[in-house]
């Protein structure tokens, strides 16, 4: 299970302990070959009868105040994984039902040691996996860590309350640690669609990964767990791996055409009118080309209860980025920081492209980012900032290039103050290739597109002169309209 691959219960390894070995025999007598019904009926008793041996019922004893033996945290882990094993041999709904409900049964984890509260919540990881491999349903893995969630921010809360300074943080900062934990085992399950490594399917995430409390209690303004960095980054994560999984499991859009020019404008209306939105799941599946494993009613009844969770979650992720970006000192210079402010500008953004592609627009954001940025005093980190959000949302929806068209010139000429170079040749290639260098400010610029193509890939070495050749169209543009004035 840690290795994320299940055909290694059907090899045997020197390194395997006894009861890695019990699960491998266990397994290989299920995969076993019957010709009959009846022989198969028996061999089904018989595995049950073995699993039954090898996973005792009773729950494993565990309290907060005496740290657990080795031995006892690897029972507790043995146990895990065989009911991970039971319900890839019978990922029945009945049979998952039984081994979830036998998991939570094995420790009490509102009392339990910190040690064992970490093999649980890496047992809970484990059993979603196999689910997922076998696209069973996560409702009952998931209201377990609904659970254990709870108690964890209930934890933090009542910590909050000691009078004892020294336990105080001492009892917040173990709680956050094992939030951050927590976080990080889901983002490997939104991560983990299959347990078999020739597998390479892409699927849409179940949008209860988005609606549980490790995200929506970790983020809200209410719960004073929000203001902890770890945690915060965490379910940062948490957002980033669900809408990379989302994504993957969509077609990728294709850019829009270069507007085009007057002459042309009537025949390209005529052009609109037979437009068809290659988005459409079902338009989709009729040319043959639908979302893997996704049904077009399935896409959008997911899609419908990821955008519900996406109008909050939006305004919470973009109090953090004013935290992070804009209200602390944040120089410039200091490669780390410029980027965990990537990261929450790109989660921010791709928030909003949900629900950009759902119907709404990029109004908000170009409105808050912008009147946001301007508050940064620092006039380079405030350059950057606006480049990077630019860079983002034009990545994610090269459509928003011409209503915002002024806007995303004046980032791109910005960027041509001495500085040193980051994402600059990114930003100046998706903009020359949406643009085509049809714009005033950039006709004249030194730059062609990749052969045989009409995207601009610009390197690192090559935006020097670019830059330079920006300048020099501005100045002729400026002296121009100066002249037209006089």
């Amino acid at each position: 299970m840690v290795q994320r691959d299940i055909s290694l219960l059907s090899v045997q390894d020197r390194g395997d302990n006894v009861f890695e070995v019990l699960l491998k025999m266990i397994v290989q007598v299920a995969q076993a070959d019957s010709t009959s019904d009846a022989g198969k009926k028996q061999r089904d008793i018989q595995v049950k009868k073995m699993l039954n041996m090898v996973v005792p019922v009773g729950s494993v004893s565990s309290t907060r105040a005496v740290q657990p033996t080795g031995q006892e945290n690897s029972m507790l882990f043995n146990r895990l994984n065989a009911m991970a094993v039971a319900i890839h041999l019978d990922p029945s709904i009945p049979n998952v039902r039984h081994r979830v409900g036998q998991a939570r049964r094995c420790v009490n984890f509102k009392d339990a040691h910190d040690f064992t509260r970490a093999v649980c919540i890496r047992g809970i990881e484990h059993i979603c996996a196999v689910m997922r491999h076998h696209r069973v349903q996560l409702g009952e893995i998931l209201g377990w860590l609904v659970e254990v969630t709870g108690i964890l921010l209930d934890e933090y809360q009542e910590a909050r309350t000691l009078t004892n300074k020294d336990n105080k943080n001492i009892v917040k900062n173990k709680t956050v640690e094992m939030v951050k934990s927590l976080l990080i085992s889901v983002v490997r399950m939104i991560e983990t669609c299959s347990l078999d490594t020739a597998d390479e399917r892409h699927e849409y995430p179940d949008p209860a990964f988005l609606e549980g409390p490790w995200v929506k209690d970790v983020f809200s303004p209410k719960n004073p767990i929000a203001i902890e960095n770890d945690s915060s980054a965490a379910c940062q994560e948490v957002v980033s791996a669900f809408l990379d999984a989302r994504m993957r499991a969509l077609p990728r859009p294709t850019a829009p055409p270069i507007s085009p020019s007057v002459d042309n404008q009537e025949s390209q209306d005529e052009y609109d009118k037979f437009f068809i939105d290659l988005n459409d799941p079902e338009i989709l599946a009729a040319l043959g080309d639908e979302p893997a494993q996704t049904s077009g009613m399935e896409w959008k009844q997911k899609e419908e209860a990821v955008c519900k969770v996406c109008g909050p979650l939006a305004s919470a992720i973009f109090r953090v980025v004013c935290r992070y970006v804009v209200d602390s000192p944040a120089p410039s210079t200091v490669d780390s920081r410029r980027e965990t402010a990537d990261r929450w500008i790109d989660c921010w953004v791709g928030v909003g492209n949900v629900l950009v592609q759902n119907g709404s627009s990029w109004k908000n954001h170009m409105h808050l980012g912008p009147e946001s940025w301007e508050r940064i005093p620092d006039p380079l980190w405030r350059r950057r900032v606006g480049l990077r959000f630019c860079l983002a949302l034009l990545r994610l929806d090269s459509k928003a290039y011409n209503p915002y068209e002024d806007y995303f010139i004046e980032v791109l000429l910005a960027c041509t103050v001495p500085s040193k170079t980051t994402i600059e040749h990114e930003y100046a290639s998706i903009v020359f290739t949406l643009d085509g260098l049809r714009h005033p400010l950039l006709r004249g610029v030194l730059a062609e597109p990749s052969t045989g193509s009409s995207t601009f890939e610009i390197s690192l070495e090559e935006y020097s002169t670019v830059r330079q050749t920006l300048i020099e169209c501005k100045n002729s543009f400026i002296r121009v309209k100066y002249s037209a004035h006089y």
